[in-house]
């Protein structure tokens, strides 16, 4: 798009006056990124460099530790699927100005097996800076919109985009690596920059090192793993700050900044003091981590354990309470029992029997509190002493409402069941009567 306002305007200019990229840093690129593979096809060798083939064995070795190609004479490394495009992003850090310029570069190998494979390098994106770390402007290349990728450039100039997510989104490309001949802002080297990178993006860092005082002594101090989390676990850092100064005060560096946060949580759980060099600075942070960590453990199993002692002691007084009353309404018709053979039906007598049924069918009789239906008599049909179906008699109509097998299934004996409890319905009839 074209630059809309007089900044942008500026920003163009400048952007025409910066030099192209030059010889040295594409050989720097090419000696970086460019890669030698072997490919195998049909127990052939594909040199991927200059596009020769041959015979090789045995191919295991081929695998395992790669193979110099007889006409070209590279060492290549085999890989097993390749791309016919493979890219990589790299930056070149400059100025112009009075701003931080990040140069955004994709490098890009072409593979095609029986054909030497070849390269290119394009400029894709420019990150404008100034010297409090707004990034002021977002030169890029055009960029398809289909499909979800964010970097799938169609070529074009370097113009300004619009502030869209998907644009916000191009931001957050980092490069793989950053290009020798580093030249920063002044107040940059001021704010702690030696020229190292750490594995973090130059437009992160840079903005970071110009909006926050605490990565800026983060870095000044070593800190390392804890700038990296200085986004991700901002609370954490802000609100362990101090123990951070301490430890600077101590030169102790945090090598994993994660588990020691999660040390300083254990520590606080404990009501330990976390500004006390004694306990923040362990010589053995992993040791002392795991040993709190169990110690913890230890007791949140007890608090489950006493939990659950308390949760089985509640419903033995509520099935307690449940079987009284439960007895006090269908102690009356335990006496009832109907035969058929093998196969006998009769009430259910006591909370320990409904969830036995319940454990042995499979079903709710236990879980939905059967027992505590008023106007329904629940019976268990049993073969050998195993139950087969629990069936459910209405006291209101002298019908069954329901019988059910394993799974809530009907068994092979479901019929046989139902003729005998409804053959001998006037047995719960004659008791209700009493």
């Amino acid at each position: 798009m074209k630059p809309k306002n007089k900044f942008q305007r500026k920003i163009c200019e400048l952007s025409k006056q910066l030099p192209p990229i030059s010889e040295k840093q594409k050989y720097w690129a090419f000696k970086s990124f460019y890669e030698d593979y072997v490919v195998i096809s049909r127990n052939r060798c594909f040199c991927l460099d200059c596009g020769h083939k041959w015979e090789e064995k045995p191919i295991l070795s081929v695998k395992l530790c790669g193979v110099t190609c007889p006409a070209c004479g590279q060492k290549l490394k085999f890989k097993e699927r390749v791309n016919w495009r493979e890219q990589t992003y790299f930056a070149i850090v400059t100025t112009k100005g009075d701003f931080q310029v990040i140069r955004m570069f994709l490098f890009s190998q072409f593979f095609k097996m029986k054909k030497a494979s070849d390269f290119s390098i394009s400029e894709v994106m420019q990150h404008w800076m100034d010297d409090k770390g707004n990034i002021e402007s977002l030169m890029q290349r055009a960029n398809s919109m289909s499909g979800v990728a964010i970097d799938q450039w169609t070529g074009g100039d370097l113009e300004p985009r619009t502030d869209t997510y998907t644009h916000r989104l191009r931001q957050e490309i980092g490069a793989w690596k950053v290009c020798p001949g580093r030249r920063v802002l002044p107040i940059l080297r001021r704010n702690g920059f030696r020229g190292h990178f750490y594995g973090f993006s130059p437009q992160w860092l840079f903005t970071e090192l110009l909006t926050s005082n605490r990565a800026e002594t983060l870095l000044k101090t070593n800190q390392i793993s804890i700038l990296a989390h200085i986004n991700s676990r901002g609370r954490d850092v802000g609100y362990y700050w101090k123990s951070i100064n301490i430890c600077n005060r101590n030169n102790y560096i945090v090598k994993d900044a994660s588990m020691w946060f999660d040390y300083l949580d254990l520590l606080t759980y404990f009501g330990k003091d976390v500004r006390n060099p004694k306990f923040i600075c362990p010589p053995n942070l992993r040791r002392e981590h795991d040993i709190l960590m169990n110690k913890k453990n230890r007791i949140l199993e007890e608090r489950r354990r006493v939990e659950d002692e308390k949760q089985k002691y509640r419903e033995y007084l509520k099935n307690l309470k449940h079987q009284e009353e439960y007895k006090k309404e269908k102690a009356p018709f335990f006496s009832i029992k109907f035969k058929d053979n093998e196969l006998s039906i009769m009430p259910l007598k006591s909370i320990d029997e409904f969830k036995r049924e319940a454990d042995v069918l499979h079903h709710c009789v236990f879980t939905n509190e059967y027992f505590t239906k008023k106007e329904s008599l629940i019976m268990s049909a049993q073969i050998k002493g195993e139950p087969v179906e629990t069936i459910e008699v209405s006291l209101k109509e002298f019908k069954v409402v329901q019988s059910r097998g394993k799974h809530n299934r009907a068994s092979e004996h479901h019929d046989r069941i139902l003729s005998l409890v409804r053959n001998n319905m006037e047995q719960i009839a004659n008791v209700m009567a009493v």
